[in-house]
Parts: C-alpha cells; sequence; structure tokens
C-alpha cells in the first residue's frame, strides 16, 4: 500500500510540475504578444506609450524565461527543448528591437 501511495504521490507531483512548466511557457507566449503589440503600435503610429508594453514584455520574458529555466533543468528532455526555444525568443526580440529603432527620432 505504502509503495502505490509513494508512487501516486510522485505522480502527482510531476503532474504539477508539468503544469507550472506549461504556465511559464502560456508566460512567455503572452509576454511576446505584447511585444509585438507594442512594436507594432509604435510602428504604425510612432506615439513611444506603445513602447510601454514593448519593455513590459521584455522584463517579463527575461523573468519568465529563467524561472522556465530553473523548472526544466531537472528533464534533460524539457532542458533540450528549452535550449532550442531560447534562440527563436532572441531573433523575434531581436528583430522588434530594429524595427523600432529604425523609427526615426522626433517623430
Amino acid at each position: 500500500a505504502y509503495f502505490n501511495i509513494d508512487r501516486l504521490v510522485k505522480a502527482g507531483n510531476w503532474v504539477n510540475h508539468t503544469h507550472e512548466v506549461l504556465e511559464k511557457l502560456e508566460n512567455v507566449l503572452s509576454s511576446m504578444k505584447d511585444v509585438e503589440r507594442g512594436t507594432r503600435g509604435y510602428l504604425v503610429s510612432q506615439d513611444r506609450s506603445y513602447l510601454e508594453a514593448y519593455q513590459n514584455g521584455l522584463e517579463l520574458i527575461k523573468s519568465d524565461l529563467t524561472n522556465l529555466e530553473l523548472l526544466v533543468h531537472d528533464n534533460s528532455i524539457q532542458s533540450q527543448r528549452f535550449r532550442e526555444l531560447k534562440p527563436y525568443i532572441q531573433t523575434k526580440l531581436d528583430l522588434t528591437r530594429k524595427l523600432i529603432e529604425e523609427v526615426p527620432l522626433g517623430n
């Protein structure tokens, strides 16, 4: 009976862990959308107030990626997927930064 309860508890812990990882991934996706929305709004209107969503998204992404990396460090498959995902996120962030930088100053 103890063995079954122990297995059940361990399985429950992994389920909770998986939900935490999925939640962090959803947070990263949401923050990426904020970055994109802020970039798009700024490019279309040249209204600097849109850069607030952009900056907030950048800060949240950094924090969420750090937390996500800590969560997946104990799972080699998840760690590998995380390492594969990070360059895609960075490429997208670099693109949005370059687009913002191309808007002429003073507008």
